[in-house]
């Protein structure tokens, strides 16, 4: 679980709360705090995505993008019962294996998912200009779609796989970057955290 937030109904995130920077009272350039956290982590726009991130209401089946990301990182390598082969004695056009339509569906759809909570998490945050892809420039779901050599299609599933958990990893980046609250020093931003 990428957080430990409970409770409260989700709500629309992006259509709430304006994005931005609060300066403290006296304006000092090292004193800077997150809008809406001026009540605590709990109700601030981020804590509100990370219970949509969980949440199986909204959901089909019932499965939240989380559990949906889970199910993904926990499959290592493409079953067999994965895998639709429509043998070559399929119309030339078509490929010859694919992902059967469930995990093709699920897959699909964590994937989807996870790319726009990382867009809203880092939007959250003020200096993130950029944000993490989970298939950038959309080469790997294509081919777990349908690819003529099954080799191809493991290799993109052991990559769409990494990728998924890395956007698990940049999502607890995202909301690390957001709760850093000023301390005594200046607060610096690490660009790592948007890319």
């Amino acid at each position: 679980m990428v957080g430990q937030v409970t409770g409260e109904e989700t709500e629309s995130v992006s259509t709430q709360y304006p994005i931005g920077m609060i300066m403290e009272a006296d304006k000092e350039p090292d004193m800077s705090y997150r809008l809406s956290m001026e009540s605590g982590f709990k109700n601030s726009p981020m804590a509100k995505l990370l219970r949509e991130y969980g949440s199986q209401d909204l959901k089909p089946l019932g499965l939240s993008t989380e559990n949906k990301v889970q199910l993904i990182i926990g499959v290592e390598e493409l079953g067999p019962e994965m895998i639709m082969d429509r043998g070559s004695e399929r119309a030339p056009r078509l490929p010859r294996y694919h992902l059967t339509s469930e995990d093709w569906d699920r897959v699909q759809s964590a994937v989807t998912e996870l790319q726009i909570f990382l867009q809203q998490a880092a939007s959250l945050i003020e200096k993130c200009q950029n944000h993490f892809l989970v298939d950038p420039g959309d080469t790997l779901l294509p081919i777990l779609a349908g690819t003529s050599s099954l080799g191809q299609m493991n290799i993109a599933w052991k990559a769409i796989r990494l990728r998924v958990e890395l956007g698990t990893k940049a999502l607890r980046k995202y909301v690390a970057e957001y709760q850093l609250q000023v301390g005594a020093s200046s607060l610096t931003l690490l660009s790592t955290l948007c890319s």
